[in-house]
């Protein structure tokens, strides 16, 4: 264990990969409730634009610094010269640009959402040198990141009430997310086909999620898998995870991408909502080991027979359809719910030197 060097009288600074607010920047608003929940002194950095993170933090009540660029070079110098300016107790780099920014400085923690691109690996491992400790939200990703230290992701509960599918309506499976390759959701729209095929009018597909992030040309390999099947899909456009997963019978998570952790998942398994998820990166890592619904990824008949397979165990062994939704919420509130979150958070605070006034669960 990390051996105290700091008090709880020092502030913790931190800091913003982006503007915008995406999973990392939801992460860090949640560190920051905890340490000042727990009487410790919280700024939040981040970039002036886009203003997101700032504006929601300031509207919380924390204090703010923000540093200006363009461009990720630009952000960075004006990070670093941001800092030179102020006492620096405690660094949380919540992402790889400003880890990368502040290479080299002690007295910071490196904590790296994303899974980095092979030509990124080698700035991932930059980033953590000198640092007091480097962060990753899975143990898929930390075999990529050697000398790093698993900290799970967290979601909030969601509670819904499960439609109750009729003989006369057709299993509605839902994704939600980035609407890219990456995401899988050509392969889905390619199983669908299949699913179609075989027993025409039993699926329909619920959207919900916009392309916004997919690569050129991403957008046409898209609507070329969407088209066979374009009558079966609901395009819902960007909605909160409450009101997606209260909409569906199966939710489907069919990325290619090598995922870093799966907050979406862990959102599914805190409502009971059955999944169906690839082998990509960390999904099976979150659903755990005796999910049994899992695909090759990419592969869209791998994909078709897992959600067969989930939709067979409802009809056919409800008692065991439901033990798996008991164990799968089991595991979230364990291993992903705020609580067990806050706990792990608070106890890395005390490791980096800080007193928490709040010593609830450590």
């Amino acid at each position: 264990m990390t051996q105290p060097v700091l008090d709880a009288s020092r502030v913790l600074l931190l800091l913003a990969n982006n503007g915008d607010i995406g999973g990392g920047e939801i992460m860090l608003l949640e560190m920051a409730r905890i340490a000042r929940d727990a009487g410790i002194a919280v700024t939040v950095v981040a970039p002036e634009e886009p203003p997101e993170i700032a504006d929601t933090a300031r509207g919380e009540g924390f204090p703010v610094e923000t540093f200006a660029g363009v461009s990720r070079l630009d952000q960075a110098r004006s990070l670093r010269a941001l800092l030179r300016t102020n006492t620096l107790d405690v660094l949380w780099c919540n992402g790889l640009a400003p880890a990368l920014a502040t290479t080299g400085w002690s007295r910071r923690v490196a904590h790296i959402h994303q899974l980095p691109t092979w030509k990124h690996i080698v700035s991932a491992r930059l980033s953590g040198l000198r640092a007091r400790e480097t962060f990753v939200p899975s143990f898929a990703m930390a075999n990529l990141l050697p000398g790093s230290r698993v900290m799970h992701n967290w979601t909030a509960p969601i509670a819904i009430a499960h439609p109750r599918r009729t003989p006369d309506r057709p299993v509605l499976l839902g994704f939600i997310g980035r609407i890219t390759c990456a995401k899988g959701v050509d392969v889905l729209f390619s199983a669908l086909k299949i699913l179609e095929d075989e027993s025409p009018g039993q699926f329909r597909l619920q959207i919900a999620g916009d392309d916004r992030f997919a690569a050129v040309g991403e957008a046409k390999l898209i609507a070329e898998a969407q088209r066979p099947v374009e009558h079966l899909v609901d395009l819902l456009g960007w909605v909160e995870p409450s009101e997606f997963l209260a909409r569906v019978d199966l939710a489907v998570f069919p990325s290619i991408a090598r995922e870093s952790f799966g907050l979406v998942v862990a959102e599914a398994m805190s409502a009971r909502m059955p999944f169906v998820i690839s082998n990509s990166g960390a999904l099976p890592e979150v659903a755990g080991p005796d999910h049994p619904f899992v695909a090759v990824a990419g592969n869209p008949e791998a994909l078709a027979s897992s959600i067969r397979a989930a939709v067979s165990m409802r009809e056919e062994q409800p008692d065991h359809f439901e033990t798996l939704l008991d164990n799968a919420q089991a595991r979230w509130e364990q291993e992903f719910s705020p609580a067990a979150g806050r706990v792990r958070f608070l106890q890395v605070l005390r490791e980096l030197g800080f007193s928490p006034t709040d010593q609830e669960g450590i």
